[in-house]
């Protein structure tokens, strides 16, 4: 599996690095997530909306590393939920359009996004203090997971039209 080398813009095949931790080999466990080409889908309006999550992950990373409260991450996490809205919905629209075989895998992997931040929401209200870090650590699993992978899978079936 090959996922973006955030701090060289390279490609990283983690079959050659045996027992090599994945958050260290991509570099994001204490850093911002620069966004790279190598992350795009090929299509500029889906790019956008990828940047966007990565940057609301890398606002919240830093309000977490500056230790701000349960106000601030409630703000955070409904730029989130608005995003996820917005984002997915478009996503799949596309899909759907251009007949992706896979929609409904990718429908299902949105849906799972949108509950598990709605979980997050409610750990916030119950004043659990982990949830900005939870929420830091879950948003980089998924745009590893997802993004560079899932996403990747309907790179193809997009790229014959003119979408821009």
């Amino acid at each position: 599996m090959i996922y973006a080398d955030y701090n060289a813009n390279a490609p990283v095949d983690l079959k050659d690095r045996p027992g090599a931790d994945e958050a260290e080999i991509l570099g994001i466990t204490t850093e911002s997530i620069r966004w790279n080409e190598s992350m795009s889908v090929g299509v500029a309006a889906l790019d956008s909306e990828h940047k966007m999550l990565i940057d609301i992950l890398n606002d919240l990373h830093s309000r977490v590393e500056a230790g701000h409260g349960g106000e601030v991450m409630r703000v955070v996490l409904t730029r989130l939920t608005d995003y996820v809205h917005t984002h997915c919905r478009h996503e799949e629209a596309l899909l759907a359009l251009y007949g992706y075989d896979q929609a409904e895998t990718q429908q299902a992997a949105h849906v799972e996004f949108g509950n598990k931040v709605m979980d997050l929401q409610l750990m916030l209200l119950k004043g659990d203090k982990t949830v900005g870090q939870e929420t830091v650590i879950f948003l980089r699993d998924w745009l590893i997971h997802h993004i560079l992978t899932s996403d990747m899978d309907y790179k193809a079936c997009l790229a014959g039209h003119d979408l821009k």
